[in-house]
């Protein structure tokens, strides 16, 4: 069936940059203060991602609008964000101004997160620590008992960590952590351990 509309239109002749600017424009017609940009370059390549977060960029200037993004991709993340927290299983575990929490990350998750990101340089590619988690992702709708990362964490230890679920605290001003251990794990004074997929399964 033949559409309608006028090719110029009709969403599918549009292109990626045209349906995301569309979207924006219908985000703030009504000239909202804040809005909520859930995955806003996804499926988008490169170069038509960079067009649509310098539109956002341009609209937060223009408009004074307060924007909170909703992404997977940490380089969006770190060039779009003033402040970042990162969730796992539907928590906050983490919470800092972008340049501090890139620079470095204090919750074991962010710090796996950040280790999985590529560098371009070979010669640090090849030495940096990687972080590999093991065992599956748990069900968010029954969650492990206690810090809910435990069953994946490198960094778990025998008490608190299964038992008590971490309060977000400020660890350095303007930095919360959901951890027991951040301060130890920083300095180094707690070591890592491997979970294995049959103990993240029991747990």
């Amino acid at each position: 069936m033949t559409s309608p509309w006028p090719p110029w239109r009709d969403p599918a002749h549009t292109s990626g940059l045209g349906s995301r600017a569309a979207g924006i424009a219908r985000a703030i017609a009504l000239e909202p203060r804040f809005v909520i940009a859930d995955e806003p370059v996804s499926a988008l390549d490169v170069s038509i991602q960079a067009q649509v977060l310098n539109l956002l960029e341009e609209l937060q200037q223009a408009l004074g609008l307060t924007f909170l993004v909703i992404a997977h991709d940490l380089a969006v993340v770190r060039h779009v964000s003033d402040v970042v927290a990162v969730m796992y299983l539907g928590g906050i575990v983490e919470q800092a101004p972008s340049d501090d929490l890139y620079a470095e990350p204090l919750h074991p998750y962010t710090k796996a997160l950040m280790s999985s990101v590529p560098v371009p340089d070979p010669v640090v590619e090849a030495t940096r620590e990687r972080i590999l988690l093991t065992g599956d992702l748990p069900s968010p709708s029954n969650p492990p008992s206690g810090c809910r990362f435990h069953t994946r964490c490198p960094f778990a230890q025998e008490t608190r960590c299964d038992t008590e679920r971490p309060a977000l605290r400020e660890v350095r001003p303007g930095h919360t952590v959901a951890c027991h251990y951040a301060e130890e794990i920083l300095a180094g004074t707690v070591t890592t351990r491997t979970v294995t997929p049959e103990q993240a399964a029991d747990a």
